[in-house]
């Protein structure tokens, strides 16, 4: 292969005459030293790219002798006014000729050679010529159009100057550099487009200095994408401080709105999608909480879209015709569907009549109270509703394991409590279901410990002060079982004076009405208190057994040195079964169930890994201090572990496996369990291309785990909601992630994209990597010591895992009173 370089002079001619008007040139030369002539070719081309030229104007390059003539333009540039001086021709054809000037050119006088045809001075005719503005930098040409209420296409010489000169004072910074990030969407405008643009960007910005670098761009994008039509509206949006990307409209070509601020999430962004599901949601009969729709009437109000349901369909595209339907708030269009008559979709005339008559909203981003009743905005009627479905079956598992207790109760007693049960309904219900006062066979079949109850809990809800609501840390202080002033009876024989610690885990349903009706989302069995007519309780202090030397008792009394932990709560249902009056009876079996208590708990609790005598755990959790020897409760757990598996990082990964456990941390115990994968598709968020290097090398078990049984995004999040209200509740659970800002804040911010409520606390947000380096201090290293069970990377097994040690360590540095 020859390393030898040669010159190749390469002549372009145009390609017509339409070309040659069009550009006012004849052809192009170019020259350069390469080893082949396609390279020189190839360059030739680049060249011309750069001085904006356009290959399809110019015929094929063809080489020529290199000319040897002293304004020969530089190597490697593309020049068009060389062709002006030069021309192809010769005895050959391929010499560069030089072009002789016309006679009459030639025979001109030197005086004239600066005068036209006219005989008029071309140098005072170029000063007074106007220059196209259209041939200027961007900037030139922005500051150019600033001020001037038509289009400005030409300036005089001394205008352009002067131009160049106040660039740098007049346009502000930030301006030039909004110009200077979007210069490929700026710079094809024509003149009279971005004389509008600069127009509208002076009204929207009238203080450009003070104004941010970002909202200038994002107006610069949303200005050139909308339609040439739609511009003049934006730019309405806009100097009302409505930051919309674009105008939606109506089927009938009507602003739909949907700019303004509206009581929705203000990350939501609401279009017509958005606004048929709460259509379909508003048009069910139940009522529930507009601002957190409960997962079930989510996912039926999505049904109801996908399958265009009546009257769902007849509401939809009335509304969706409606001008400025997109403004109004989530409980306008609620109180408007569910205050119509329920005939009216039929007739599409009196519906929209009525849509016209009845949307009639000011304040959108505050509805008022009226708004709200009409839409039947009930907050806490899901939770009543689940305290009611908890109250039930703790009821049926009470009969089933106490048949052979008390009878019935008597007439007089039934027709007493079911008289408390017709007390005031809660204000927030709108068809309440009050029990009759005549319905003495229903209340006959109802044991008489839940109808005091029930009484018990609506005398409470009456007595709550609406405009005092209780402080949620005193709230979550009396649900964890601690004595909490205000809240807390202290002359209650169930607090032991001077330490005052709960001796039951089931809560007074009082103290929770009083507590905010969100406790009772999370209330234990409340039916350990019987009514006062039964025996009184001394059976269980004749039993010979240990003495606490706290408090100088056998057979385990109300004080914490008998229990498990000092206010601990875990211990609880022990003493509960101990010490109850109506358990207490003389046969043997209840006597051996006191002093064994597991044997009676196990059945019920279903977080309980265990069936054997001493009420050890069946996990693999390590056994320190004795906290194993604890018995586990009915009660349901409060502390949630999240393992996820994300495909990045960063706050707003994609996440494609979800994995979650409820545990008990004072016992080791293991709950319910959680686990699903999720469609990357659906999943959104900022992909790490680390994380997918680092996923390829991860073993085949954990890549199929994250390829199976995918569901969308969306699904999952609703799904985990409903996971913890059933077992804990957004202001108790507890939840624990595997670093400070990974999983928590990345499944916090996946809620947060898909404009679904958190369904935890951020104040009960946990750390396992705190946890684990508190047992480090302690020289405990827990991680180490328990085997991994499982597939790693999985992540419900991850999640168990993290449960099982956080557990050990918790064990370790709260030890048990009983090692005292």
């Amino acid at each position: 292969m020859s390393t030898d370089k040669e010159e190749f002079a390469l002549y372009c001619e145009a390609k017509n005459d339409k070309v040659r008007k069009r550009l006012g040139i004849k052809g192009g030369f170019y020259w350069t030293t390469a080893k082949k002539l396609s390279v020189a070719i190839s360059r030739c081309i680049t060249a011309m790219d750069d001085n904006d030229y356009d290959e399809d104007d110019f015929k094929k390059p063809v080489r020529v002798h290199l000319p040897v003539v002293n304004d020969l333009p530089p190597e490697g540039v593309f020049d068009t006014e060389f062709c002006n001086r030069y021309e192809k021709g010769g005895e050959d054809g391929i010499t560069m000729v030089f072009i002789a000037p016309s006679p009459s050119v030639q025979e001109k006088p030197a005086s004239t050679d600066n005068t036209n045809v006219n005989g008029e001075d071309m140098t005072e005719i170029e000063e007074n010529m106007l220059l196209p503005v259209s041939g200027q930098e961007l900037p030139i040409r922005w500051l150019a159009q600033h001020g001037s209420e038509k289009p400005v296409t030409h300036v005089a010489r001394e205008e352009l100057q002067a131009l160049h000169i106040a660039r740098a004072e007049e346009l502000p910074a930030v301006t030039a550099l909004a110009i200077s990030h979007k210069t490929k969407q700026l710079d094809p405008l024509e003149i009279r487009d971005l004389h509008k643009l600069v127009r509208d960007t002076d009204k929207v910005f009238p203080n450009p200095g003070n104004s941010d670098l970002g909202l200038i761009t994002a107006f610069f994008e949303a200005y050139l994408d909308a339609d040439y039509t739609d511009r003049g509206l934006l730019t309405k949006e806009w100097m009302k401080g409505n930051r919309v990307s674009r105008i939606t409209r109506t089927a009938s070509g009507a602003n739909a709105g949907g700019g303004n601020k509206t009581d929705r999430n203000p990350n939501l962004v609401h279009t017509f999608d958005t606004l048929d599901v709460e259509i379909a949601a508003a048009t069910l009969p139940m009522d529930f909480n507009i601002y957190e729709i409960p997962g079930s009437v989510y996912r039926r109000a999505k049904e109801i879209v996908l399958k265009r349901e009546s009257p769902f369909k007849e509401w939809s595209a009335a509304l969706r015709a409606t001008p400025g339907i997109l403004d109004y708030s989530r409980a306008a269009i609620f109180a408007l569907i569910r205050s119509a008559h329920p005939e009216f979709y039929h007739y599409p005339g009196r519906l929209q009549g009525y849509i016209n008559a009845y949307l009639t909203e000011t304040d959108h981003e505050n509805p008022s109270k009226e708004t709200l009743t009409a839409a039947r905005h009930t907050p806490e009627k899901d939770i009543l509703e689940e305290v009611n479905r908890e109250l039930s079956a703790k009821q049926e598992t009470e009969e089933e394991e106490n048949d052979e207790e008390k009878p019935q109760p008597s007439c007089a007693m039934a027709d007493e409590q079911a008289t408390a049960e017709t007390v005031e309904p809660d204000a927030t219900e709108h068809h309440q279901d009050t029990q009759p006062l005549d319905a003495q066979s229903q209340v006959n079949s109802v044991d008489a410990k839940y109808q005091k109850l029930r009484a018990e809990l609506h005398e409470a809800r009456k007595n709550i002060p609406p405009q005092n609501p209780v402080d949620a840390d005193k709230l979550l202080a009396a649900s964890r079982g601690e004595f909490v002033e205000g809240i807390s009876d202290p002359n209650d024989p169930k607090w032991v004076k001077g330490i005052q610690t709960r001796d039951s885990v089931y809560q007074n349903q009082q103290e929770t009405e009083q507590n905010d009706q969100k406790a009772e989302q999370n209330s234990p069995n409340a039916l350990q208190n019987e009514p006062e007519t039964k025996q009184p309780e001394p059976v269980a202090q004749q039993e010979v057994e240990k003495v606490c030397t706290a408090c100088g008792q056998t057979g385990g009394g109300n004080c914490p040195d008998c229990g498990a932990v000092m206010g601990d709560a875990t211990y609880q249902e022990t003493f509960d079964e101990e010490n109850q009056p109506e358990v207490q009876e003389d046969d043997t079996e209840e006597m051996e169930g006191a002093e064994h208590p597991h044997k009676e708990n196990t059945g019920g609790n279903q977080h309980h890994d265990s069936d054997n005598e001493t009420g050890e755990t069946a996990d693999h959790s390590i056994k320190v201090n004795g906290h194993q020897e604890i018995t586990s409760t009915s009660r349901t757990c409060d502390h949630l572990m999240i393992d996820l598996e994300t495909m990045g990082k960063n706050p707003d990964a994609p996440i494609i496996s979800i994995g979650a456990i409820f545990f008990d941390p004072q016992t080791g115990d293991m709950g319910p369990e959680f686990s699903k994968t999720i469609d990357l598709e659906t999943a959104g968020g900022v992909i790490d291309r680390d994380t997918i290097k680092w996923w390829l090398k991860q073993s085949r078990e954990a890549q199929s785990a994250i390829m199976t049984d995918e569901i969308p995004l969306d699904d999952a999040l609703l799904q985990l909601r409903e996971f913890i209200d059933e077992n804990s509740g957004e202001f108790f659970v507890q939840v624990w992630g595997n670093g400070a800002n990974f999983d928590n804040t990345i499944l916090r911010r996946s809620y947060e994209r898909q404009g679904i409520p958190c369904p935890w606390r951020y104040c009960n947000d946990r750390d396992v990597r705190t946890i684990v380096e508190l047992g480090k201090a302690v020289d405990f290293d827990a991680r180490t010591a328990i085997p991994f069970e499982g597939e790693r990377h999985n992540a419900l097994d991850d999640a168990r895992y993290q449960a099982k040690y956080v557990s050990a360590i918790w064990q370790k540095l709260i030890p048990n009173q009983a090692d005292f």
